[in-house]
């Protein structure tokens, strides 16, 4: 259920998932108290009972083994005894990081629990046919193309290099280069896509991929700092792209014109969500090409993997703190003065990154040789060192956090993620390739190898 649908208490208690790493930077706010869920009797209990509150700490139990390093947060609520241990605790609310399905808004409505996400009914931005049309419709900058039926004789929707893109899908999951129905027809016949589906082919476009998150709340739009969008490298395009992290962009790294059209073309973008009575945070990611062209790719209404750092450095959107103002639009009527604030692009020197630890085993699937606990560290030349369990002081000083998912007895399978690293200092170059830094880190947190690290 979001913010329509149930009536928000005086003091809101929100849970939310640690993992996750949004509620663990979500600011104090009076009338509202965060608590964290965490499997009972893992790793991730012992470590959030050491920086949390004691009656803020929520343990649940699975009912389900097998789900794997990270299940979903659907299958976490749809397999687990968390309504029963938010209700005993009073807990009201929970924080949602990720897209909402129909599942888990039917969850919330049968528990009566208040999803702390952008409305249910703005999931629909998420779905990239919805997206790319709306785009169409308000004349901004998209990559030709449309949709596409698998199977169809028809030919695609562009000529020579495309992306095809499964209209429910996130990271890079459900992309793939083709450059014609031939090429289609390969994937269909591996299973990743089935006959009569409809996809969304537009023309590839050769450039960078950026992010951008634009706020919106009662009275306000407000842009961030843009963030290059990383990848593995690709061994093999049936398999699509693997998601590797962000990595914030200095405001001097834009050539002025450049970042005059971003902030132009997103606070327009920004007050279309606006009129449409959004709230929340809409990721948006586009490419640039090398004639510094824009182009809009997609749209992920919900938190990202740069929300942490957007919701615990100042500095990425001074103007707006959007952090209280996401808890306040839960705590009290959402009332939208005619003509918001309009914030964009601010100036900042910031060059944080995250680093998405993905496993490194084939197809074969690989046991969990070692573990790593979760909190800040430090690297001083070659050397690794762990800090203590509390990362949030990320926020203020240098080195890095890693919140650890995979545990000792579990198997790793292709792109499985095994924990999420967040650094003060950069991890990718201007390209988006892994620095030295971030290959050190790699090296330093390998789960599926229990040889002595050099």
């Amino acid at each position: 259920m979001s913010r329509g649908d149930i009536a928000a208490p005086a003091v809101l208690r929100v849970a939310m998932f640690p993992r996750g790493l949004d509620g663990l930077f979500l600011p104090a706010l009076e009338g509202v108290e965060i608590c964290a869920l965490v499997e009972s009797g893992t790793p991730e209990q012992t470590w959030i009972e050491q920086i949390w509150p004691a009656p803020q700490v929520l343990p649940y139990t699975l009912q389900q083994p097998g789900l794997g390093i990270y299940p979903s947060t659907q299958d976490l609520l749809l397999h687990s005894d968390i309504a029963t241990v938010l209700r005993r605790s009073g807990t009201q609310a929970l924080l949602l990081s990720c897209s909402c399905s129909e599942s888990m808004y039917a969850w919330a409505k049968k528990h009566g629990v208040l999803l702390l996400m952008s409305d249910y009914r703005h999931q629909r931005f998420e779905n990239k046919l919805w997206f790319d049309a709306f785009l169409r419709r308000h004349r901004l900058p998209r990559p030709s193309g449309g949709s596409y039926t698998i199977g169809s004789p028809a030919p695609l929707p562009v000529r020579g290099q495309a992306v095809l893109q499964r209209a429910e899908s996130t990271g890079g999951e459900g992309t793939f280069f083709v450059q014609d129905p031939r090429e289609v027809e390969v994937l269909l016949a591996s299973g990743l896509f089935h006959q009569g589906e409809q996809t969304l082919v537009r023309k590839r476009i050769c450039g960078k991929p950026y992010g951008i998150t634009v706020f919106v709340a009662p009275g306000v739009v407000a842009l961030s700092p843009i963030r290059l969008q990383c990848y593995y490298p690709q061994t093999d395009a049936a398999e699509g792209q693997s998601f590797a992290g962000i990595q914030w962009l200095a405001s001097r790294e834009l050539p002025d014109r450049l970042g005059s059209r971003l902030s132009r073309v997103f606070l327009r973008l920004g007050k279309l969500l606006y009129q449409r009575r959004f709230f929340g945070f809409a990721n948006i990611d586009f490419v640039v090409d090398a004639q510094q062209r824009l182009f809009i790719i997609e749209c992920n209404p919900r938190m990202s993997a740069a929300t942490p750092q957007l919701l615990s450095r100042p500095e990425l959107c001074p103007a707006a703190a959007v952090g209280e103002q996401f808890l306040r639009g839960f705590t009290r009527p959402r009332r939208y003065p005619r003509v918001p604030v309009l914030l964009g692009m601010p100036q900042s020197d910031y060059q944080g990154a995250s680093l998405d630890l993905v496993s490194g085993s084939d197809s074969e699937p690989a046991p969990i040789r070692r573990t790593f606990p979760s909190g800040l560290y430090a690297s001083d030349g070659p050397r690794v060192t762990y800090r203590g369990p509390d990362l949030r002081p990320l926020s203020r000083s240098s080195g890095f956090g890693l919140v650890s998912f995979a545990r000792l007895g579990q198997v790793s399978r292709r792109h499985d993620t095994l924990g999420t690293i967040v650094s003060s200092e950069p991890l990718f170059d201007p390209k988006g390739a892994l620095l030295p830094r971030a290959q050190q880190l790699l090296a330093h947190f390998r789960y599926e190898d229990d040889r002595p690290r050099s």
